[in-house]
């Protein structure tokens, strides 16, 4: 008999030790019989620290906005796992829906930035002929890739620009090179 049901909040404790409210979104049993809690993060508490700060900062010269998407999906765990308890019980407080609203506004608005942030890079496709200065693709006096300073290096895009809003260009000597997006610039026809 399963001790979580679908719709409590209760405390999922990790591999390091920290916990953090979640919310039981399906309950089922594996192959050999023990439950499974299907769950999600819903924001409401944590004693521990984030895995890496919310940074929401898309109008910098190189933009940054943290992809939240893994943070809406469900994940699986038992109830007791090789580390210990994996769950265990929390009592309702009377403002959970108002801070999982909070923390839904708070994925939104990271989501919706980067949309906004795919829409400034959409130019940035394979073929377009761009322009960048070495400095963003060498590390100073250690030339990289056959990459040297000096005047601006001119290519076209190979690849599109991935989560991290890097694309691979190739200069006309076939030197490939990874780099934001940010610090290209298109050549105009």
């Amino acid at each position: 008999m399963p001790t979580f049901n679908v719709g409590d909040c209760v405390w999922k404790r990790s591999v390091y030790g920290d916990m953090a409210t979640v919310d039981i979104v399906d309950v089922a049993t594996d192959d050999t019989g023990v439950t499974l809690y299907r769950y999600v993060q819903n924001g409401i508490e944590s004693n521990g620290e984030p895995p890496e700060p919310w940074a929401f900062e898309p109008n910098r010269q190189i933009p940054y906005v943290y992809d939240p998407s893994h943070l809406k999906e469900p994940h699986d765990t038992k109830e007791k796992m090789w580390y210990g308890a994996s769950l265990s019980y929390r009592a309702p407080q009377a403002d959970d829906n108002a801070k999982r609203a909070l923390w839904q506004a708070k994925i939104k608005k990271h989501e919706d930035a980067i949309v906004t942030l795919r829409q400034r890079c959409a130019p940035f496709k394979a073929g377009a002929a761009v322009v960048w200065h070495p400095w963003h693709c060498c590390f100073g006096h250690r030339p990289q890739n056959g990459c040297v300073g000096g005047d601006l290096l001119k290519g076209t895009v190979e690849t599109e620009a991935n989560q991290k809003f890097e694309c691979t260009v190739k200069t006309a000597d076939g030197v490939s090179h990874k780099i934001t997006v940010w610090a290209l610039g298109l050549v105009s026809a």
